[in-house]
């Protein structure tokens, strides 16, 4: 059992500084890590944009709408850019296609380097989504293996005719014969098309030999440590939990979090207990008295502020309010950082480590350290909302 040290009463007094105010309900945000400084604004309905010197570029940089399905928790989910990307030029984008499937895809540059070439999308994975919801939608590179980690949903809820609903009908989250409700890890830069298996992988008897992980509901947002290469996943809940998933780096594949067998650290009140061996607990849990959506964030690892170095940041999609853990010799240490406005979609962070915000009503906003002594932000429980929403 992970051990928490109380929440401070003195650290850093964060803010939130809005840069970009005009997108339209954004799900995501990364950085290609090539020198260029930009950021690529991902917006649900299947465009991404350049934010470049403080400036949105007029032209979008990938227009697929007439591939997404988008609508709930469907469309474009995130981007992302490969070791090297400078020198090889294309990058991955994992979207709903128009015939409801998870859809991972390499798509390469132009002519011009603020613009991508739609027609040359090879699809690298598509994942039968049978029900509409828990679509994960995150994909990333490990900054140690360089290895392609996906992470996908159960695949929703079925819908009975008294209007009950029946979370993770098909079992798949505790299923080795589906990708749904897992990590998945790939090696997509082999030349091996459209992917090879990476020889560490678990590769269970009777498992699909891509599963890194198992037992997630919706893993909406995991990250790297880019110092470290551990793995946080923010894994949204069902009825009462949420969670964070911790993987520190070097831990061998094949865990399992637990869902549907369990909800956080335990049973989930829809089910029967069954005894599962060897699952692993969460990081760090809340109930719904707190929030109702995790998002998964990000450890600081820039150079501006360095109160907060190697802090975690999370927050929660319904109530907005942000949370950070940092590990001590004594355990880890948990912060409350406060409520800034807004829908919190995403956390990410530029080539130099800094950390943002997507605000799914259309904003994005830089975090910064105000020039005044540290203060106790709020703890106060912020009662959650239900908004629309590209996850749940």
């Amino acid at each position: 059992m992970l051990l928490f040290a109380s929440i401070l009463t003195a650290q850093p007094a964060i803010r939130w500084e809005k840069l970009v105010t005009t997108l339209r309900q954004p799900t995501h945000a990364a950085s290609a890590r090539d020198g260029s400084k930009r950021l690529f604004l991902v917006e649900q309905a299947g465009i991404v944009k350049i934010l470049a010197d403080g400036e949105l570029l007029p032209t979008p940089f990938l227009d697929i709408k007439s591939k997404v399905e988008f609508g709930g928790e469907l469309g474009l989910l995130s981007i992302s850019f490969p070791p090297n990307f400078a020198e090889k030029q294309y990058f991955y984008a994992y979207y709903i296609a128009k015939d409801k499937s998870a859809t991972i895809s390499r798509f390469r540059l132009s002519d011009d380097p603020n613009i991508a070439d739609p027609a040359t999308e090879s699809v690298i994975l598509a994942i039968p989504q049978p029900y509409g919801q828990h679509n994960g939608g995150m994909v990333a590179f490990s900054p140690i293996d360089g290895m392609m980690y996906i992470a996908t949903g159960d695949g929703g809820y079925e819908t009975k005719p008294n209007n009950e609903f029946i979370p993770d009908p098909l079992n798949s989250a505790q299923r080795t014969d589906t990708l749904l409700g897992k990590m998945l890890r790939i090696d997509t830069e082999s030349g091996v098309a459209p992917y090879a298996i990476p020889a560490s992988n678990p590769k269970a008897e009777g498992a699909r030999p891509e599963i890194w992980a198992t037992g997630l509901r919706n893993p909406w947002r995991f990250s790297f440590d880019r110092s470290t290469g551990d793995l946080f996943i923010g894994d949204v809940g069902n009825a009462f939990r949420e969670e964070i998933n911790y993987e520190p780096a070097g831990t061998p594949g094949g865990r399992n979090y637990g869902w549907s067998a369990r909800e956080g650290s335990g049973c989930a009140p829809e089910f029967d207990c069954p005894d599962v061996p060897n699952l692993t607990k969460p990081l760090y849990e809340y109930s719904h008295d707190e929030g109702c959506s995790v998002t998964g964030g990000i450890v600081y690892r820039g150079s501006k502020y360095p109160d907060l170095q190697g802090i975690y940041l999370f927050g929660d999609f319904c109530n907005s309010m942000i949370w950070g853990l940092r590990k001590t010799e004594e355990g880890w240490k948990q912060y409350a950082f406060g409520t800034p406005e807004g829908l919190l979609v995403s956390f990410v962070e530029d080539e130099n480590g800094e950390i943002y915000i997507v605000d799914y009503d259309g904003n994005l906003l830089r975090l910064t350290v105000p020039e005044t002594p540290a203060e106790t932000p709020s703890t106060t429980r912020v009662q959650p909302r239900i908004p629309r929403r590209a996850k749940q």
